[in-house]
């Protein structure tokens, strides 16, 4: 398991016309995919502010790394648009199975206030379309939120 804590990963937002196009990256997959985590909320709130006031375990599951990506940031939208949850720690595993990929997740954060945490841009979707998992020396992650 990785924990976001130490991480010498990151993110950036790429030049994309209407929505948002996201590059993440880390030293392993989980590392990745905590950054592409944080890079979803920084899309749509400010990050900075989330607290740590509560955690829950999350599953997913993908028969290959670009559903498990696809599956993880619309688990995070679903449990921002019918818990209201934000979150700020994320501390991931991911294994390769017989039938895919499965990510099980740690994380810690807060319920969503508008007050407190803002509000950038309401997020509809991640999508497949331009999306990218790149394996070298690093792990590098792209994909689109449809806005």
């Amino acid at each position: 398991m990785i924990m976001v804590i130490c991480m010498v990963g990151g993110y950036r937002f790429i030049d994309y016309m209407a929505d948002a196009y996201i590059e993440a990256w880390g030293d392993s997959l989980e590392e990745a995919f905590a950054y592409a985590a944080i890079a979803f909320y920084d899309t749509m709130i400010y990050y900075d502010r989330i607290d740590e006031l509560l955690s829950i375990e999350v599953y997913v599951k993908g028969y290959d790394l670009y559903e498990l990506l696809y599956n993880w940031i619309e688990e995070l939208i679903y449990l921002f648009e019918t818990k209201r949850l934000v979150f700020k720690k994320f501390d991931i595993r991911i294994d390769r199975k017989q039938n895919g990929w499965e990510l099980s997740a740690h994380l810690k954060g807060e319920e969503y206030l508008k007050e407190k945490h803002g509000s950038k841009t309401h997020i509809k979707a991640i999508t497949y379309h331009e999306m990218k998992i790149e394996k070298n020396d690093k792990v590098m992650l792209r994909y689109i939120l449809d806005l």
